[in-house]
């Protein structure tokens, strides 16, 4: 296994370039990598990581872990490097493996073309993959030094940025992430998944404000400036975060900006006319976009995630439990904490294994309802349909993915005796100072639902 044709036929292309010019090595652990000129010894050289198990390095930490995805921060010596570690999944990722190049090299070639175009994003320095490790792949960009998340660096509160002195604060924000959009929409680039935690920004010696793009494995890049459709949907994806989090004058003030700045001989009569058509377009789109993000909410129920995990505590007890609580912005949650897998496995083994009568553990801060099937055909319509607490437990996080008030659930336990359910456990956060275990035996009870 060795890199697409594509990769090795784009190294070649620059590698006449003077600088940051781009060299295919092979080293010994037979890893393929394309690294750019100048970074070798850093990223191959002697007492460097294994790049393909950074979960064991101690200079590694992870940042953030996705569906397929592990991205670490690697400190190397006097460098700073975030890895981004991709493993295809299923078919369809695979297909375009095979005729587009790994996940990796996807997202290296996309970064190198937007460098040269001079679009603003994070650069790249190396892309490699292993021999004999199909589908798996590793991206290294670099780390800008002081720079932080648009998430970390606007505040959280709206009402912290209406007063008069914090406008010197938040309009070099607002100036340069208009600029990154109309610079990149200019240029034909259009970010996929264009959240303010995929928008760093980075300060200069004389306090100048630079935002730049990361994580840009779904974006596009066209020869022509991006078309108005895209650039409206890519304005709705950043208001869909800010809508809460930014007042309606700065929102105002970082449309203007970017008309401007994106057709800078537009100004007049037609800047007005062009500013209300982009933001009612964004606003309808906006609609549309939150509909979207709660869809893609709810398929992480299902699979094991940075969010939610499926859990096999033993005896028959299989368990899915909520790592993080999403939209904390909304919901005010202070009091019930997040909860690592670790911590999940404790509980559940303390909770469940003894017998249906036992307690959580006395520090957990939750409280548990067991709920019996009333005879063969409820364990049959259970097997079949989901039980009760399943379904509870599902219609809690939709609702709240929606941001609808809903009493918070954080996990549901399933016995399975003989290929059918038995007896369910359902978790919520403990409101009362008895941690008291409820425990349903008939055929029609409640099952807790709201």
């Amino acid at each position: 296994m060795s890199l697409a044709a594509s990769t090795i036929r784009l190294a070649k292309t620059i590698a006449s370039r003077p600088q940051d010019g781009w060299d295919i090595r092979e080293n010994a652990d037979s890893e393929h990598w394309c690294v750019r000129r100048g970074w070798y010894e850093a990223l191959l050289g002697p007492g460097s990581p294994d790049w393909f198990a950074l979960e064991r390095v101690p200079c590694a930490t992870l940042v953030k872990r996705g569906h397929g995805r592990a991205t670490y921060r690697v400190e190397l010596g006097t460098h700073t490097v975030y890895a981004k570690l991709a493993q295809e999944t299923g078919i369809l990722d695979k297909a375009k493996s095979f005729v587009l190049g790994s996940p990796g090299e996807r997202e290296w070639r996309l970064l190198t073309k937007a460098e040269v175009r001079g679009v603003p994003t994070v650069r790249s320095l190396g892309v490699a993959i292993r021999a004999g490790r199909a589908g798996q792949s590793v991206l290294v960009t670099e780390c800008p030094s002081q720079a932080e998340k648009l998430t970390n660096a606007w505040a959280p509160s709206p009402e912290s940025r209406n007063s008069p002195s914090a406008i010197g604060t938040t309009t070099p924000i607002i100036e340069a992430v208009a600029r990154l959009y109309a610079t990149a929409h200019g240029l034909g680039f259009v970010h996929g998944d264009g959240h303010p935690d995929n928008i760093i920004l980075s300060k200069d010696q004389d306090g100048g404000i630079t935002a730049m793009f990361v994580d840009v494995h779904p974006s596009s890049l066209s020869r022509q400036p991006a078309c108005a459709p895209l650039c409206c949907l890519a304005l709705a994806q950043l208001d869909q975060h800010f809508h809460r989090r930014a007042t309606q004058t700065q929102r105002l003030r970082f449309l203007i900006a970017y008309v401007t700045l994106r057709w800078p001989y537009g100004a007049g009569s037609a800047t007005p006319a062009l500013i209300r058509q982009l933001a009612g377009r964004a606003a309808a789109l906006r609609i549309a976009c939150s509909a979207g993000l709660a869809r893609h909410r709810d398929r992480r129920l299902r699979r094991d995630g940075k969010y939610f995990s499926s859990v096999a505590v033993g005896n028959g007890w299989k368990a899915t439990v909520a790592l993080i609580l999403e939209r904390r912005h909304v919901f005010a949650e202070p009091s019930v904490p997040d909860r690592s897998l670790d911590e999940w496995r404790r509980i559940l083994e303390k909770t469940l294994l003894p017998g249906d009568e036992s307690e959580p553990p006395t520090d957990s801060g939750l409280s548990v309802e067991i709920r019996r099937a009333g005879g063969v055909r409820e364990r049959l319509t259970w097997a079949l349909t989901g039980s009760p607490h399943r379904r509870s437990f599902e219609r809690c996080h939709k609702l709240r993915h929606r941001d609808t008030p809903a009493r918070l659930i954080l996990g549901f336990a399933e016995h399975h005796s003989a290929g059918l359910i038995d007896k369910t456990a359902l978790f919520r956060p403990d409101t009362s100072t008895s941690r008291a275990v409820l425990t349903v035996e008939e055929t029609g009870a409640s099952d807790g639902e709201d």
